[in-house]
């Protein structure tokens, strides 16, 4: 079993240097998650164990423990596998329990992972690993040679090629399976890799080059970069480059500056040196097959997909600090306040609450493009605001924030005497709470496009109250958003709304 003391000192080490806490609160506090206990009751009840740890740091360690338990997880499915396969000993085991990473796990298992179908495995099945480890142990031998006897129609090999072709299958399959090679080469390319961007040949062919990001067009020839050093990349541009490939617009190239670095490495790990010796040339072809066709393609996926987990976790962490300075925002001053939303087909969408939010009032105008019906709307605003006695006239800022607040300002100078402020506040999924299963059972008698003008004076009331109605994946923070794991951002962004309720 691994020893869970040392597992827990050393996340509430790492957890204690990156918020400057003491070790021993942050070991508290893991242990209070581990007993079940939420992260608001241990933030507002147990703040004598933990030494007052506030919400951030009791979801990071959260977020920590359920990478440990999917490490754990992984761990055993492998250890019952082997069991059944009756290939587990003590020493396996140990390497097993001893890895830290999942990336360290999954190299310690390769080589039992099942093989059937693979090249390798076929060349063993005709007989040709002997072969294979002859010309490793002697390079002296002939391969073309020492290959002839190994031609057998009975055992489909045709040909000395067709038996060469199926040793190297054998020496490559067994050499990726270094542990040692492997983490070298790993560190190796976080180190000194780089990154390229190329426009596609598809997006060459056409006339625009241009993608949208809400209402900003995208000059993907504007990612083209030469070459950049993934450690130094960075992390809000991995997300655009990630959408360009996926879009088929970009294509994305891993690479070391010393492109033979890597085959001169392996093939000193291997003893192998380009000499006069006959099978020299023919081991260095299986050196450069191994990092081509195994390595090379297992650490880029690996890379990739860090580099966008890492680029995933800090935008998140924008979005949650965002959310937050939101959702906790100080509720307006008491007022009779009137909510404006604008859609191109529905108009302009009037509704008018009193202080606890009740519903008192809701209209359509269409004073713009195509209907222009704007004294009409001027009117219609007017009437509405002398009869409720309006405080506070609530809009977005942006679609239509412009046409809107040019028809305030006609307004107010037509109308000096109405006493009504205009505000800002944003607009976050407002449309997508209005045809909501929430919006449609707490407002049924509003029509669809003015249960968004609810909304806008209702947040503007009370943020916290009217924002945790809605879903997380609604509220838009950032124009990359769509473009994260969204499992994350949801459960992020969720925990945001639990925390800011607590407090």
């Amino acid at each position: 079993m691994i020893d869970m003391t040392r597992e827990i000192s050393t996340m509430a080490d790492g957890g204690a240097a990156l918020f400057k806490l003491k070790t021993s609160s942050v070991c508290a506090a893991i242990q209070l998650l581990e007993a079940g206990e939420t992260v608001s009751f241990i933030a507002r009840y147990r703040k004598a164990q933990t030494g007052g740890m506030k919400h951030a740091p009791l979801r990071y360690m959260v977020e920590r423990l359920e990478q440990r338990n999917m490490l754990r997880e992984r761990r055993e499915t492998m250890l019952e596998t082997l069991k059944a396969q009756d290939k587990l000993t003590p020493e396996l085991e140990s390497r097993l329990m001893a890895a830290e990473t999942r990336a360290t796990l999954e190299d310690v298992y390769l080589p039992y992972t099942n093989k059937q179908k693979s090249p390798a495995a076929r060349a063993r099945s005709v007989g040709l690993e002997p072969l294979a480890e002859a010309l490793f142990e002697d390079s002296t031998r002939d391969p073309e040679h020492e290959a002839a006897s190994f031609v057998s129609e009975e055992n489909h090999v045709p040909g000395v090629a067709a038996a060469l072709a199926g040793a190297q299958h054998v020496l490559v399959e067994k050499w990726a399976q270094n542990l040692e090679v492997l983490e070298h080469l790993r560190t190796y390319f976080w180190e000194h890799g780089v990154l390229t961007a190329e426009l596609s040949p598809a997006i060459k062919t056409k006339k625009s080059k241009q993608a949208h990001v809400g209402k900003h067009p995208i000059k993907w020839a504007e990612y083209v970069e030469t070459a950049t050093p993934i450690k130094t990349l960075p992390l809000h541009r991995v997300h655009m480059l990630f959408r360009g490939r996926r879009e088929a617009a970009l294509q994305l190239r891993l690479n070391l500056p010393d492109v033979t670095y890597a085959v001169r490495y392996l093939a000193q790990h291997m003893n192998i040196v380009d000499d006069a010796r006959p099978a020299h040339p023919w081991l260095l072809g299986c050196v450069a097959t191994l990092w081509e066709k195994k390595i090379a393609p297992k650490i880029e996926t690996e890379v990739l997909a860090c580099l966008r987990r890492r680029a995933d976790d800090e935008a998140i962490h924008g979005l949650t600090k965002q959310l937050r300075g939101l959702l906790l925002t100080p509720p307006a001053p008491r007022g009779v306040t009137m909510g404006l939303f604008f859609e191109r087909r529905s108009g302009l969408s009037v509704a008018v609450v009193d202080d606890k939010g009740t519903v008192l009032d809701d209209t359509s105008l269409f004073p713009f493009s195509p209907d222009h019906q704007w004294e009409h709307a001027i009117t219609g605003l007017a009437k509405c605001l002398a009869k409720h006695n309006v405080r506070w006239v609530v809009m977005g800022h942006s679609l239509g924030f412009r046409e809107a607040k040019r028809l305030l300002s006609t307004l107010a100078n037509r109308y000096p005497d109405m006493p009504f402020t205009v505000m800002h506040t944003h607009e976050l999924g407002a449309a997508a709470y209005a045809t909501s299963d929430t919006g449609v059972e707490a407002l049924p008698d509003v029509y669809v496009p003015r249960r968004s003008a609810v909304s806008m004076a209702r947040r503007f009331q009370n943020p916290l109250e009217e924002l945790i109605k809605m879903s997380p994946r609604a509220m838009i923070l950032a124009p990359h958003q769509h473009d994260m794991n969204q499992h994350l951002v949801e459960h992020a962004l969720t925990g945001v709304m639990i925390d800011c309720v607590n407090a």
